[in-house]
């Protein structure tokens, strides 16, 4: 079997690893110390992709005024790099597919909208530092996905052209940054979906409902 692409780039929640149990356990920590009930994890997963103020703004459900969302913004950092990694996992399927890619020598990499003081803390907790080719994350570059530049500077970190590498992710961003970069995309069904959006209306090149049927995208056999 043979890789049909030179680097493989994720997003990474929603994507590469379920991380909703520890977002959604530090929103909830940091609602209830101000004094509001907690939510339902899934009420606050559907708003990941949306960011913290979107998650905040869903967990409080009526009590959504400006001035207290921002407040519990400037708050929510420490309770989420308190527990950055108490419940975050694999999706299931994915590290079979980043071990094959390495294997194979193909470089590989995560490409995501989440800052820097949690994104690289998180990926040394889980191990992976030393195995991405590169990490772009929400302030590594000026622009943030939908812009295709993070997927661009991914690129320019292991010498590979856009069109010979392959996008995954589980958001309209992702995907509209994937094909204006020229890459292939795949949308990721399994993930953290954006609220009342249809994936069917992304254009991405595949949509997935689970990891592995990611095999059958990146390998072909040999003849």
């Amino acid at each position: 079997m043979t890789c049909l692409f030179k680097a493989v780039w994720f997003d990474l929640d929603g994507t590469l690893m379920d991380t909703a149990n520890d977002l959604a356990a530090a929103i909830n920590a940091c609602i209830y110390d101000a004094g509001y009930p907690t939510a339902a994890a899934e009420t606050i997963k559907r708003h990941i992709n949306e960011g913290a103020k979107s998650m905040l703004s869903a967990a409080l459900a009526c009590e959504r005024s400006d001035t207290i969302i921002e407040t519990l913004l400037t708050k929510f950092p420490p309770y989420y790099e308190a527990n950055l990694c108490d419940k975050t996992a694999w999706f299931d399927g994915m590290e079979k597919i980043v071990t094959r890619l390495e294997n194979d020598n193909i470089p590989w990499g995560v490409v995501t909208n989440k800052a820097e003081r949690y994104s690289i803390p998180l990926i040394k907790k889980l191990g992976l530092d030393k195995r991405v080719a590169a990490l772009v994350c929400g302030d590594t570059t000026a622009k943030t996905k939908p812009s295709p530049q993070p997927l661009l500077f991914a690129c320019q970190q292991v010498g590979i052209n856009p069109d010979k590498c392959i996008f995954i992710g589980d958001s309209s961003n992702d995907i509209q940054a994937g094909n204006e970069a020229g890459m292939v995309t795949v949308a990721a069904g399994y993930g953290y979906l954006d609220s009342g959006k249809q994936i069917s209306d992304w254009q991405a090149d595949y949509i997935i409902e689970q990891a592995n049927e990611l095999t059958e995208i990146l390998w072909r056999a040999d003849d």
